[in-house]
């Protein structure tokens, strides 16, 4: 029974260090800003300031951070490939400058709409990247990634462009970062165990190795 327990706890610590935690943590943000924004009312709450869509687009950047932060500790933390090997880290750095941009000059921010699409181009090519990279080792089925990080475009062109209206904005806003978080979970599912963080973080010495060579 000692040895089960043993072995199990083994397998349980080999499945959570193969996991491709960055991918779960922009997941869950996505999921998390979909339903705050889902349930916000438009109008906000009378007499409160900074609530309803004023409140949405000032938790955006509070979002940015956490997300960017936990997910570079993510990337180092897993055991499985990054996402075009320092590109992820890239996305996961720029999250964090962003959000941070965003909390203390939120003046340049812009208005509703135009945030959330600017949000889900963000979130489109960096599934577009883990399309890429399932495609590069052959893990998952790719063409879905992409059709993914095309439906999330699609969905922030239409918010940029007015075409939901402002009544239906929020709507639109919404269903965008749900279809993003399924395609990091998908993303997420389909790396896990797949190559190797040290291969990734040596990725440029070989390019350049190679170009000298």
């Amino acid at each position: 029974m000692r040895h089960q327990t043993v072995d199990l706890l083994g397998r349980v610590k080999q499945h959570l260090l193969q996991t491709k935690w960055n991918l779960v943590v922009m997941a869950a943000c996505c999921f998390v800003m979909a339903v705050y924004n889902f349930v916000v009312p438009a109008s906000g709450v009378l007499g409160v300031a900074g609530s309803g869509l004023d409140g949405v687009i000032g938790a955006l950047p509070v979002c940015g951070i956490v997300a960017g932060a936990l997910s570079l500790v993510g990337s180092f933390a897993s055991k499985s490939t990054w996402v075009l090997s320092w590109v992820e880290v890239a996305f996961e750095i720029a999250m964090f400058a962003l959000g941070f941009w965003g909390l203390f000059f939120p003046t340049t921010m812009g208005d509703y709409a135009g945030v959330l699409a600017f949000a889900g181009v963000f979130a489109a090519l960096y599934l577009v990247a883990v399309s890429l990279e399932m495609d590069r080792m052959g893990a998952g089925r790719w063409v879905v990634s992409l059709c993914v990080a095309a439906v999330v475009a699609v969905l922030a062109l239409a918010l940029a462009m007015g075409f939901a209206g402002v009544s239906g904005a929020q709507g639109v806003a919404s269903l965008m970062l749900f279809v993003a978080a399924w395609g990091f979970v998908y993303g997420a599912v389909s790396l896990q165990g797949v190559g190797s963080v040290e291969d990734s973080i040596a990725a440029p010495v070989r390019l350049f190795g190679r170009d000298r060579a």
